[in-house]
């Protein structure tokens, strides 16, 4: 996100709501990912110590959602959802969503 993207939302008092709670691995994804929803008229903003709807909040301001484009997702990593990735986390229902995005991706360029 470019601070040109960002400028909006300081201008305008506008906070994502972040989870308190994260994720075991990439320390920042769960934070960004919050603010990059908000950014796409998705989740929850505070504005004026008052929780709403980030569509909400965004209309109300007068700004335009951000619009994704294809970057890191684009010839992704899978080897985050490999087995031997995920049998090392002892975490409810991981393999199963990993075998999940791998069930997925079969037959993908990216596998």
């Amino acid at each position: 996100m470019s601070p040109s993207s960002t400028r909006p939302f300081l201008n305008e008092g506008i906070t994502p709501v972040i989870p308190s709670r994260g994720s075991i691995g990439d320390a920042d994804i769960t934070l960004a990912s919050h603010v990059g929803a908000t950014m796409m008229y998705e989740w929850k903003v505070t504005v004026n110590s008052k929780v709403m709807p980030a569509a909400e909040a965004l209309k109300t301001k007068n700004i335009k959602p951000l619009v994704p484009q294809g970057k890191e997702g684009m010839n992704g990593n899978v080897a985050p959802f490999l087995a031997q990735t995920v049998n090392s986390h002892p975490l409810l229902g991981l393999q199963e969503a990993a075998a999940e995005f791998r069930s997925t991706l079969k037959g993908s360029y990216l596998w």
